[in-house]
């Protein structure tokens, strides 16, 4: 699957059963940063149908069980915009993490490395 995937997909593939036959469920999981997209063609065989689009981006249907590319600007805006909250998101968590932002309410206050060795220290005493 990968090899047509930039980012790479994370996804699960097992065998389930189902009222007396096996099934392969293939769980993809939601992007964790950026929206993958199809890294090059595939055509079907014999028919030299095009069945991925270099460039494209694929989707689940809200209507049907499907995947297909983005079928409106409507959908393409709620990607992106999901795609700018996951991004804020952890540049949030690395600016705080770096202690450039005051700590969320209720939290500690970050104390340089310095002084927490200094406090390992002291407390051994």
């Amino acid at each position: 699957m990968n090899e047509y995937a930039t980012p790479s997909v994370s996804f699960d593939v097992e065998s389930q059963e189902h009222r007396g036959k096996q099934f392969i469920v293939i769980r993809v999981y939601e992007f964790d940063e950026i929206p993958v997209l199809c890294r090059k063609d595939l055509h079907a065989p014999r028919r030299r149908e095009l069945v991925l689009r270099r460039g494209a981006c694929y989707v689940r249907s809200h209507h049907k069980p499907e995947t297909s590319e983005i079928p409106s600007e409507r959908e393409m805006r709620e990607l992106l915009e999901l795609a700018i909250d996951k991004g804020l998101r952890k540049f949030v968590s690395r600016a705080r993490e770096a202690g450039m932002t005051p700590p969320m309410e209720g939290t500690p206050p970050r104390i340089s490395e310095q002084a927490f060795f200094e406090k390992q220290i002291e407390d051994m005493e």
